[in-house]
């Protein structure tokens, strides 16, 4: 009996260490799948976390390749501008030589017409005088002869 009592004894005991183990191995399974659960929340934060860096890395990328994109545009219209103005500003100094052109032939034309209205008034008072001289030319002729005349027809006079 006292076998049958240690027999009894010992199977408890070994029970009792079987749940003990039995415990103790439940709760290394529950501490692990705490520790792997809190590990893959930590990776998943990580993740995240590396995620929202990635994004936030492509966001920043791809608002610098729209700003260069539109630096490049805006420079483009710069240049544009730039080419439009320098050519208004050619056409306009080419307006301008044009201007100065026709002003400086209308001025040349005006000197050549003064010079040629002086001229023909400078010709039209030596025509005037010219008729003058002659006509008191043709006067005094006129009178020399008259006055021949008159001594003539004296002069017959006398004779007869």
């Amino acid at each position: 009996m006292a076998q049958l009592a240690l027999k009894e004894e010992l199977k408890k005991q070994k029970q009792m260490e079987e749940a003990t183990y039995l415990a103790l191995w439940e709760e290394d399974r529950l501490a692990k799948e705490k520790r792997d659960m809190e590990e893959a929340q930590k990776r998943s934060g990580r993740n995240a976390d590396m995620l929202n860096v990635l994004n936030t890395q492509r966001a920043v990328a791809e608002a610098q390749r729209q700003e260069e994109k539109r630096l490049k545009e805006e420079e483009a219209k710069l240049m544009e501008e730039e080419r439009l103005l320098f050519k208004l500003e050619d056409e306009r100094a080419e307006m301008e030589r044009r201007r100065k052109l026709r002003e400086c032939r209308d001025m040349l034309l005006d000197s050549m017409e003064e010079k040629r209205k002086r001229l023909n008034e400078a010709k039209q008072e030596e025509l005037a005088l010219d008729m003058k001289i002659l006509d008191r030319i043709l006067q005094e002729s006129q009178e020399d002869t008259e006055g021949q005349k008159q001594r003539k027809v004296r002069l017959f006079q006398l004779v007869q």
